[in-house]
């Protein structure tokens, strides 16, 4: 008998028409998304003259290149909330957001800023959000067996979100090549993998250009007891693999 016990975790700093937090649902309604990853950033905190407003700011890198950048306080006076200027994603908060903002930055992993547009293709949200979701369901209740059976790793799905063909590399754990697959544009494909007692994974997306091709990993650890991957869902929009892990123990 297998008990059931989902565990999600996504974290959103969001801004819409100037309200916080509030969660993005372009993935559900079909609207753009575009995301910026980024590996360092920048803090500047200043007040200005001769009024004493308040300014700060943190600038968003990709290795030497800046991705982005977000502004706070009164001495901005922001012609969006959220806008890709230049290829870059510009975002405005108060200033009374920049301890949140900071607080992500520390204690999350795999945070990425993101904007995203309504039908209309205007920005409607824009902000931080983290690349993949988990799930854990244990795979029983008998403390006798728990941990002592294997955990079958048995299928990939992949969701190509964007309007070219994706090739796709799955490893299992992550080293070991399972297989690569062709999903086409705006296709989810589904493959069986059948291996067991494997508690990470990496997804390689590209369409065959180094410009678009992005990498995800997942990795599982659990205590007191090894926690393994029993399903994996990715979805794929260029800058970003965003997944879904079921798993067990």
């Amino acid at each position: 008998m297998r008990n059931t016990t989902p565990y999600k975790s996504r974290i959103f700093a969001a801004i819409l028409l100037g309200c916080s937090l509030q969660l993005p649902s372009a993935m559900a309604q079909g609207v753009k998304y575009v995301t910026k990853a980024f590996d360092s950033y920048r803090i500047t905190y200043a007040i200005t003259n001769p009024y004493g407003k308040d300014y700060a700011r943190i600038d968003y890198f990709s290795g030497a290149n800046k991705v982005g950048q977000m502004l706070f306080g009164s001495a901005i006076t922001p012609g969006s909330y959220a806008a890709i200027v230049g290829g870059e994603i510009d975002l405005y908060f108060p200033l009374s957001h920049f301890d949140n903002i900071q607080g992500l930055l520390r204690h999350e992993k795999n945070l990425v800023l993101y904007v995203e547009f309504d039908p209309t293709g205007n920005p409607s949200i824009g902000g931080l959000t983290n690349q993949q979701r988990q799930r854990i369901r244990t795979a029983g209740t008998d403390r006798k067996t728990r941990g002592k059976h294997d955990v079958q790793f048995k299928d990939f799905t992949f969701t190509n979100s964007n309007g070219i063909d994706a090739t796709v590399t799955l490893e299992a754990p992550i080293g070991t090549a399972v297989g690569t697959y062709t999903v086409p544009a705006n296709t989810t494909k589904s493959f069986q993998v059948n291996l067991n007692n494997v508690s990470s994974a990496r997804v390689t997306a590209t369409d065959g250009t180094p410009d678009h091709t992005d990498k995800q990993q997942f990795t599982l650890t659990g205590n007191p007891y090894p926690v393994y991957i029993e399903d994996l869902s990715a979805t794929w929009i260029i800058g970003s693999i965003n997944g879904e892990i079921a798993a067990g123990y």
